[in-house]
């Protein structure tokens, strides 16, 4: 099989290794031609991002509990309701007929 390889495909061949790597080194160098235009995004120090992790830990905290606390407020508001309907409901046929005794309906 080697022995059917000429001497001009062997140059042949190699034009086209060295094509091939040329384009490659053209799209390489493009690709990171695109990465310099588009920039990179800063990067803050270590010291920085761990104060802004604590400021936020520290905000979601105090959501957190005013949340608690106006779900409490709700609860407490729905459960009041709730017996005011309650009583409304065990009275309303009390009241409806004191008033037609009133209105002498009845």
């Amino acid at each position: 099989m080697f022995a059917q390889i000429s001497p001009d495909m062997v140059k042949g061949l190699a034009a086209w290794l060295v094509c091939a790597g040329a384009v490659l080194f053209l799209l390489n160098q493009g690709a990171e031609f695109l990465r310099k235009l588009k920039g990179k995004p800063a990067e803050p120090p270590n010291e920085q991002l761990q104060e802004s992790h604590h400021e936020l830990a520290r905000r979601v905290d105090g959501l957190e509990r005013a949340l608690a606390e106006t779900r409490k407020e709700l609860r407490d508001e729905i459960q009041s309701t709730r017996e005011s309907v309650t009583d409304l409901q065990t009275n309303m046929p009390g009241q409806i007929v004191s008033l037609l005794k009133n209105t002498g309906a009845i």
